[in-house]
Order: C-alpha cells, then sequence, then structure tokens
C-alpha cells in the first residue's frame, strides 16, 4: 500500500489567527537588534585591547627595525 498524505492542509489554522506574527517578529528582532549594539558596545574595548597591543608591538618592532638600520 502506498502511503497517502491526510486530506486537507495541517495549515490551515494558522492564518484565522488575529495577531500579525510578522509584526511580533519584527519587534522581537529591533529588541535583539538593540540588545546586540549594547552588547556590542560593551565589548569594544575589550576588543580593541588586543588591536592596540598589536599596534604597540608592530611600533616598537618598526622602531626596533629603524634603529638597528641606522
Amino acid at each position: 500500500m502506498p502511503h497517502r498524505l491526510p486530506h486537507g492542509n495541517k495549515f490551515h489554522h494558522v492564518k484565522r489567527l488575529k495577531f500579525n506574527p510578522q509584526r511580533v517578529e519584527a519587534s522581537f528582532s529591533v529588541s535583539q537588534q538593540i540588545k546586540a549594539l549594547l552588547d556590542f558596545c560593551v565589548s569594544i574595548p575589550y576588543k580593541l585591547e588586543p588591536i592596540i597591543f598589536l599596534l604597540r608591538a608592530t611600533k616598537n618592532a618598526l622602531v626596533t627595525s629603524v634603529l638597528s638600520c641606522s
């Protein structure tokens, strides 16, 4: 016997919902974006620290190489 799908669309009840799921999703994503932005702003100093360290190391290396050349 071939397997037959049940008759009818099982998602038909979704259309009867009163609220707009897209609107809810949009407002949710906006608050998520704001939270992500705040988290990013908080984490900027921690992100910059290794970059500053690398810049200092690079500068020190450049200064050392220039001094050794001259």
